[in-house]
């Protein structure tokens, strides 16, 4: 047990849970239970100061005990999560092979596989802004490797994965200062909940354009066949996944999949491929907010522009490449503070939209 690693865990998680410091009582920090808990009033949690101390990890382990009951969380997972630094990602199946706790071989190794693949996707798709990049980097890899399955439970088959929280992504890509591992956790949480709350029930806004927009901000296609293939290659009836973690705990709830649900999610992922893979055309008035170029005299000087598409009002950030006297407008538009006028066609990314066909750049 990292008694400073658990204890620095408890803390962040009584403060994101709304439990208020009160004082000190000895050698311990009392806490207060927000009212939603339901306990006495006049009820104190302790933790102890110093979590090297003689006596205080049966202290902590009290509390963990104490907690997880309030909070309906696991205790095993949350013990492992404060200890670790990670996140616990369970997948608990339902079907009748799982029953007693075990699997036949070949739909255990299809169930590693793909939750591997998911993890592996995950972590490459926090390193791109495009949503179509089927390209993992080393790092990604490396984050894969550092992830543990934890030992299965029986009754109800679950796999239990430990995803690092202090690993940093993007080291070797120019990003020195790193991506956090839990940007990784938070993209399969959310992808999961987008497939389970709305695209397995097929609702009907998914194929409206807002809700593509709000999705083009984190959905990564592969990502997205992966969750697919997971389903479709592991085949069980039903899935509950879990997060569990100082900073969080989310569960997303058992669900019932069904040989057209998985049909459903497949169409999906390639209309969704297909959507973002078409341009779009634009019609762009804005300011230049940002000018990179290494060498003005050729054609990829790169220029964002943030501004508003004249057709429907709708704000758009771009990224297009000029040529040197579209960048030497593009330096003079930054500098007056003056509108720039942008026509062509341009595909979505998860944050801005890459211009693709420049058809006019002009000062307005």
């Amino acid at each position: 047990m990292n008694a400073r690693s658990v204890s620095a865990g408890l803390h962040r998680l009584l403060e994101i849970r709304g439990w208020d410091q009160v004082d000190h009582f000895g050698p311990f920090v009392r806490f207060q239970a927000p009212n939603s808990c339901g306990l006495p009033e006049d009820f104190r949690l302790l933790l102890p100061e110093d979590p090297t101390a003689s006596g205080a990890e049966d202290q902590m382990l009290r509390s963990i005990a104490l907690i997880a009951e309030v909070h309906r969380v696991d205790q095993e997972d949350l013990f492992v999560a404060l200890s670790e630094n990670a996140t616990v990602f369970s997948t608990r199946v339902r079907d009748d092979a799982a029953s007693g706790g075990s699997l036949p071989l070949d739909r255990f190794e299809s169930l590693v596989d793909r939750l591997r693949k998911v993890c592996l996707t995950a972590a490459s798709s926090i390193l791109t802004d495009d949503p179509l990049d089927e390209g993992d980097s080393p790092d990604a890899r490396e984050f894969v490797s550092q992830c543990s399955f934890l030992q299965t439970r029986i009754g109800s088959f679950e796999s239990r994965i430990t995803i690092p929280n202090d690993f940093q992504l993007g080291r070797r890509l120019e990003r020195p200062e790193g991506v956090p591992a839990t940007a990784a956790t938070n993209r399969i949480r959310t992808t999961l909940s987008t497939v389970f709350d709305d695209i397995v029930p097929q609702r009907q806004y998914i194929y409206e354009r807002e809700f593509i927009d709000r999705l083009s901000g984190f959905v990564h296609i592969p990502l997205l066949r992966n969750v697919a293939l997971l389903l479709r290659d592991a085949a069980f009836r039903s899935y509950e996944f879990r997060f569990v973690g100082a900073d969080e705990q989310t569960t997303i709830e058992p669900q019932p999949v069904t040989r057209r649900d998985i049909d459903n999610v497949y169409g999906y992922v390639r209309f969704l491929r297909d959507k973002l893979a078409s341009g779009i055309s634009i019609n762009v008035a804005g300011k230049v907010t940002e000018l990179r170029s290494q060498d003005i005299k050729s054609s990829n000087n790169h220029v964002r522009v943030r501004g508003y598409d004249l057709s429907d009002r709708r704000e758009m950030e771009l990224a297009l490449s000029l040529g040197r006297a579209g960048y030497i407008d593009a330096v003079t538009a930054h500098g007056r503070g003056q509108t720039v006028h942008v026509v062509g066609v341009a595909r979505r990314l998860q944050s801005y939209y890459r211009v693709d066909d420049l058809q006019l750049f002009e000062l307005a």
